[in-house]
This record gives C-alpha cells, sequence and structure tokens, in this order.
C-alpha cells in the first residue's frame, strides 16, 4: 500500500521515488555532501537547498520574496538526464510554472550561448501535487537551472522535492574535477570570476557575505551560493570581500 501524507490539505506519496522502467532516480543528495554536486540558487529564509534531494516530503526550501525560484546545479562531469519531477507546495494551491535548461558550462549558462539548450520551455501545474516531465530524448550536460515561478502567488516560492532521472544503466553524479583558475582580488563595484570545487567558473559581482553563503549578482539577478562550494581561491576571495564590506559599515 503506498504511504500517503496530509500536505497543505491534500494527500500526497510520502515516498518519492517513482517507478518508471529503463529509468533511476540520480542521488542528488550524495553529490551535494560531498561536495561533487554544487549548486547556485535564489535566497531562501525558510529551509535549505539539500532538503529538495533528502526524499522527504514535509521539508522545504521558501525562496526569499523571489519569483521564480532559481537553482542551478552543477555536476564534475556530464550528467544524462531523462526526467524531472517537483513537489512544491502554497496555499490556496496557485498554479506553477517550471522551466529546465541545460548547458556545459556556466559561462554558456548565464550568456544562453554556445551549448545552452531549453529543455522544458514551460511546464503547469497545480502546487501541492507532483509535477513531472520526461525529456523528448536524453539530455547530457555539466550544469542544469531549475526555475519555478508562482504565477499567482506573494513570490514565497515552496519548493519541497526535485528528482532527477537518468537512464538506469548509467552510473549517476560522481569523480571529482580539479578546479581550474585562480580568481584575482577586485573590487566589488566589477564583475568577478568565482569558481566552483568542480572546475565551472560564473562571472557575477559580489554582494554580501551571509553565514556560510556568499550573494553574488549574477547579471542583476541576485544568486546564494555556499562557500563550500567555492575553490579554495573563490572562498578566499569571498571571505575577504566580505570582511571588507564589514570593516566599510563601521
Amino acid at each position: 500500500m503506498l504511504a500517503l501524507l496530509w500536505l497543505s490539505g491534500f494527500w500526497v506519496p510520502r515516498s518519492p521515488a517513482a517507478d518508471f522502467p529503463g529509468e533511476a532516480l540520480i542521488d542528488v543528495a550524495s553529490g551535494l555532501k560531498s561536495g561533487d554536486v554544487t549548486f547556485i540558487s535564489s535566497p531562501i529564509d525558510i529551509g535549505e537547498i539539500p532538503a529538495l534531494f533528502d526524499g522527504d516530503v514535509k521539508t522545504i526550501a521558501r525562496s526569499k520574496q523571489i519569483n521564480p525560484f532559481e537553482l542551478i546545479l552543477m555536476f564534475p562531469k556530464p550528467q544524462t538526464m531523462t526526467r524531472m519531477r517537483l513537489l512544491y507546495g502554497g496555499a490556496p494551491l496557485p498554479l506553477h510554472r517550471w522551466k529546465v535548461y541545460s548547458a556545459n558550462s556556466l559561462q554558456d549558462m548565464q550568456g544562453k550561448k554556445d551549448s545552452y539548450r531549453a529543455i522544458v520551455g514551460g511546464h503547469t501545474d497545480k502546487g501541492d501535487a507532483w509535477s513531472q516531465v520526461k525529456f523528448a530524448t536524453p539530455v547530457s550536460a555539466t550544469v542544469w537551472r531549475v526555475e519555478l515561478e508562482e504565477i499567482k502567488g506573494d513570490n514565497f516560492v515552496h519548493w519541497h522535492e526535485l528528482e532527477c532521472y537518468e537512464p538506469a544503466a548509467a552510473s549517476g553524479a560522481a569523480v571529482k574535477n580539479p578546479a581550474n583558475g585562480t580568481p584575482a582580488p577586485k573590487p566589488n563595484s566589477v564583475e568577478l570570476t568565482w569558481t566552483t570545487r568542480s572546475g565551472q567558473t560564473l562571472t557575477a559581482k559580489f554582494q554580501a557575505l551571509e553565514g556560510d553563503s556568499v550573494v553574488l549578482s549574477v547579471k542583476g539577478t541576485t544568486m546564494k551560493m555556499p562557500l563550500g562550494s567555492l575553490s579554495d581561491e573563490s572562498r578566499t576571495l569571498a571571505q575577504k570581500l566580505g570582511e571588507a564590506a564589514k570593516a566599510a559599515s563601521h
């Protein structure tokens, strides 16, 4: 018997992993924990991004008055995907639209060029229910972006789960790649090059240091990135800029 959970007035499956013949659920949670998979996201005020991959529909990551809620996942090597499945909430069950994009570098994703592709152009469903899209063909890329938009709501996007699927024979997200490039300290009023632990680079302006995360501005869009997902050089840069900003405020 399928276990159900009462969520915002509706019953949804308690166990998130679905049975799709020929497909397997990618263990993104382990990749995030080991640092092999890194992410950039819109700022959140409740929960944390790893909660989207914990298999628990009760946990949540809520955007901090930002709509759509953007999440970029970066894999150390091309990750083939066949399908995504999302669970999002929010009363009184407003319509949501979600989109998926892929690229082979953060530069391509940021500039919407070269390897950049729109995989899901806009899938609309009600909240508090699983929503899924099977891709027309399997897609392989190192950088994936998901945008979840609450069409009519208060701009606090409630996101419970994100499942990514691959061909059953695939090995999943695993090996680490060495970081490439060494960013040089520059004033926080200009665009800087940030490097992740897996070697991906991102051009963005430093905004602030908040706890264990750095807040960046990517072409006018505020994104939040864990310090632990950055290379040693970029993490040091963020910490120095944070200290300088703190000193300047006194």
